[in-house]
């Protein structure tokens, strides 16, 4: 677990990188003269919506690969877990009510 908090806080630090690299690549555009101070931010969404697309994408593929590997390891639902203490409660239950029944005849 503690390698997927990396790669997600990897994935954070690319991301602040990226888009200080797409400013970055902007402000040289303008300088050059290929853009308008009015394109740049147009220039700059479109860049990072596709980035945005692509992480998405990326973040959709890391799920299903997570959802696919805990499956394999089956591990016990939360809902599992939750009707066997129910049931262990329940038995728990009849056992003391059962008790009583055994003191009284007794």
């Amino acid at each position: 677990m503690d390698n997927l908090k990396k790669l997600v806080n990897l994935g954070f630090g690319a991301w602040s990188l990226t888009c200080e690299k797409i400013e970055q690549a902007a402000d040289e555009l303008i300088k050059r003269g290929k853009i308008n101070c009015e394109e740049k931010k147009k220039y700059v969404d479109e860049l990072i919506g596709k980035i945005e697309d692509q992480k998405k994408e990326i973040e959709n593929k890391i799920q299903s690969i997570v959802s696919e590997t805990v499956k394999k390891f089956k591990y016990a639902k939360q809902e599992e877990i939750d009707f066997l203490k129910a049931e262990v409660e329940k038995l728990k239950q009849q056992i003391t009510d059962i008790k009583k029944a055994q003191q009284k005849d007794n």
